[in-house]
């Protein structure tokens, strides 16, 4: 499992979405896929991005009360309310187990930081990463998901090589779609990035 001690003093501020460690700057995944563009949504009206954004914000956060035992189901808006119903049949299909729910971890080794949906397992399979998105599926989900493998590995308390699965998670108000996660070249796409967002912020 995790080690406990790697990432106990890592800071996460809400606001800015930014990570420190010990007074040092992390950027999230997010950030260092957005800043070499290969998550690009420059092209979607602002008020539309931020629409979804909120949207993609609540569903988030209503999976992760849920997950607590924290969520007041009656205070949900219906939308919301059908989302839930889909992540709990999602849970039900695939025998789902979650093992650890927004998790914020860094990597020291690379330089960054980033916030996993879900560790879970599927039908008592092996180790799995998952990442829940509310839109359609993209080519940077796979490269998101290997960086949060590594940071997974990193932050094993255990070293040894594991087999993990990826995927994303796409979820709505009607359905879900669980899309596996197979590249094999993402990390090293996603390393090259940070190495280009390290170069230019240095």
């Amino acid at each position: 499992m995790l080690d406990p001690n790697y990432s106990k003093d890592l800071e996460f501020e809400e606001e800015t979405h930014i990570y420190r460690y010990k007074g040092r700057r992390f950027m999230s995944v997010t950030q260092v896929l957005e800043t070499v563009g290969i998550s690009d949504f420059s092209m979607v009206p602002a008020k539309i991005l931020e629409r979804a954004q909120n949207y993609g914000t609540a569903v988030h956060k209503t999976i992760e009360l849920f997950e607590k035992n924290e969520l007041d189901e009656d205070s949900l808006d219906l939308r919301l309310v059908e989302v839930l119903e889909q992540w709990k049949t999602f849970k039900k299909d695939l025998n789902v187990n979650i093992l650890l729910s927004e998790q914020k971890l860094f990597s020291l080794k690379y330089c960054y930081a980033g916030t996993m949906d879900a560790v879970l397992t599927l039908d008592h399979g092996p180790i799995s990463i998952l990442d829940i998105k509310t839109g359609q599926s993209y080519p940077s989900h796979q490269i998101q998901t290997s960086a949060y493998e590594q940071l997974w590995r990193e932050n094993r308390s255990d070293k040894h090589p594991r087999l993990v699965n990826r995927y994303t998670l796409l979820i709505s108000d009607e359905s879900y779609q669980l899309v596996p996660n197979t590249t094999k070249n993402d990390l090293n796409v996603f390393l090259s990035a940070v190495q280009v967002v390290n170069y230019k912020g240095s």
